[in-house]
């Protein structure tokens, strides 16, 4: 079972103690035959894209601070307000990128 089926189960069936159809994931080819499985399974793939665009934003993001942490940490013999100054634009970019924007 897909996980979006076992979503769809789990959201609209299971909590009511229904018991879903034998055929409420039947398929022509990928699609799905019951119009309402069809598309919350469009909202389903949707929103998954965004996940996966999101997890590549904070991933990069997370790459980007632990470069900055080590050069930090590389460099912590001198300027601490430089150093500090450096956490804190890393900090932001970090910030920027999980509201949904682009790192500078």
């Amino acid at each position: 079972m897909e996980e979006f089926e076992q979503w769809y189960l789990d959201t609209y069936y299971k909590p009511y103690g229904f018991v879903p159809p034998a055929n409420l994931f039947e398929r022509y080819e990928d699609t799905y035959i019951r119009e309402n499985v069809y598309q919350h399974n469009l909202v389903w793939q949707h929103l998954q894209a965004k996940v996966v665009e999101l997890q590549k934003r904070l991933d990069g993001a997370l790459k980007e601070t632990q470069y900055a942490l080590q050069y930090v940490e590389g460099d912590m013999r001198g300027n601490h307000e430089f150093l500090q100054m450096a956490m804190i634009r890393t900090f932001k970019a970090l910030e920027q990128v999980l509201n949904g924007g682009e790192p500078k």
